[in-house]
């Protein structure tokens, strides 16, 4: 009766795993979609999802072993070598025989027992099935944070792009041409506003290509002073 109650805890609470995976793993509101959405709600919606089912697969792994622990006892049980044949004449006579007219003879309970393993052998299985699934949605998960990270990495970049090399010119150009007339070396015309924006960009551009290159200029520099084409070097 004992090892039947056990079975049925087991099985109760593998069903409450599966129904709980079920509820809360919906990867389909996380796929893009036409509809706008607050792109920080989503992120915080996915990294949330994405901590319960770490949690739910640290739950799993201790009930796994837990569970493996008790049918591994009883395979050891079993075994030839194990305490099983200590029953061996249990199974001289049919289960109908007159000589265990009783159907609580230990006979019926081993059979009753071996039952009840088999059963927690599928839920084991179970277990390790939900396992697999919440283990392919985290790594689905983590897929869909990091196209997020990327996202708002490229949204930041073209923002900043946009600051550099269209709103500093602009903003730049407007405060030289606030100027008094007298100090601004050309006329104070729409022509002139944008070529203003034109020089201020070409020299944002050289001085961020020098900038970018001269780690590769310092190292070539480096190589050829220290050692010249003879190949006779400095040392």
């Amino acid at each position: 009766m004992q090892t039947r109650e056990f079975c049925r805890e087991w099985a109760e609470l593998v069903h409450r795993l599966e129904v709980d995976s079920e509820e809360h793993i919906q990867l389909g509101r996380f796929m893009p979609s036409e509809t706008p959405r607050n792109h920080k709600g989503r992120v915080e919606e996915m990294n949330a999802s994405f901590n319960r089912t770490r949690q739910r697969m640290d739950l799993l792994a201790k009930l796994l072993y837990v569970l493996s622990g008790s049918i591994c006892e009883w395979d050891t049980f079993i075994s030839p070598d194990g305490g099983l044949g200590y029953f061996s004449d249990l199974n001289r006579f049919p289960i109908n025989s007159l000589e265990f007219p009783h159907p609580d003879h230990p006979s019926h309970s081993l059979r009753s027992i071996k039952q009840t393993f088999r059963k927690l052998g599928n839920e084991s299985q179970r277990l390790i099935a939900l396992e697999k699934k919440l283990s392919s949605d985290l790594m689905t998960l983590k897929l869909l944070l990091s196209l997020e990270g990327n996202a708002s990495v490229e949204n930041s970049a073209f923002l900043s792009n946009f600051t550099i090399w269209v709103l500093y010119p602009f903003l730049l150009s407007t405060g030289i041409f606030s100027m008094q007339h007298n100090v601004v070396p050309f006329d104070l015309t729409f022509r002139w506003f944008i070529i203003t924006m034109l020089i201020i960009m070409c020299t944002i551009f050289i001085i961020h290509f020098m900038v970018k290159r001269w780690s590769s200029w310092r190292i070539r520099l480096e190589q050829r002073l220290l050692w010249p084409k003879d190949g006779s070097g400095l040392w």
